[in-house]
């Protein structure tokens, strides 16, 4: 948990969804028969890695839209982001984010982690594509990070303004397969699919992301 931090600050606006340039790319499965297998977010790390990082961010409670924060650089360093002119070469990939909320999409906000001419170890591009570039090759990244940056809320029972109850569920997929435990955990490896649903799924889940060719 994080304590004793101002809530980030984000440019206004209305509900924005996003259109069909979000799921452009994605293979889905069904909602309902996508969860034949359940197991932990946990991803124990390999010998030449560091344990996964623990970031939760406890503010960013407002509804969508989730606009991009006024002060980058403040979000990276709470997220424990190293920030620089050029991004790290030692370790390069690609992961991607999907966000739905009652069954329609939420846009991920593109220019996460760019300050200027800095760049964080992990950002976003369009139609949520989530780079990581560092020049430590065996650190890892999470989720949480990114949510870090992003100034939004995601706890177990949190995402943004939502809260999980009796009626309304905040589910996590990896590869459109349901993921356990906290979401804020889940590590950022390459080309994996990432999708956090909260009220009513949509009608299918991704299970993947057609990334552009050589990323």
């Amino acid at each position: 948990m994080v304590s004793g931090r101002e809530p980030v600050r984000h440019r206004t606006g209305g509900w924005s969804w996003a259109g069909p340039a979000v799921v452009a790319g994605l293979v889905l499965a069904p909602a309902g028969g996508c969860t034949t297998e359940r197991s932990s977010v946990a991803n124990p790390p390999k010998a030449h890695e560091a344990p996964l990082p623990t970031v939760h961010y406890s503010f960013g409670t407002q509804p969508p839209p989730w606009t991009k924060p006024l002060n980058e650089a403040g979000g990276a360093d709470a997220a424990g982001l190293a920030m620089g002119p050029a991004a790290g070469t030692a370790r390069r990939f690609d992961s991607h984010l999907d966000v739905f909320a009652n069954g329609r999409p939420i846009r991920v906000a593109p220019g996460l982690g760019v300050d200027g001419r800095l760049l964080s170890e992990v950002r976003t591009r369009g139609k949520g594509i989530l780079v990581v570039a560092s020049s430590d090759p065996g650190k890892r990244f999470t989720l949480g990070q990114v949510f870090m940056e992003w100034g939004v809320r995601l706890e177990p029972a949190h995402l943004g303004g939502f809260t999980a109850d009796a009626e309304h569920s905040l589910t996590a997929y990896v590869d459109g397969v349901e993921r356990t435990g906290d979401p804020a955990m889940i590590a950022l490896l390459p080309h994996r699919e990432i999708t956090l649903v909260y009220g009513a799924p949509p009608r299918r889940i991704p299970t993947s992301y057609a990334f552009p060719r050589g990323e």
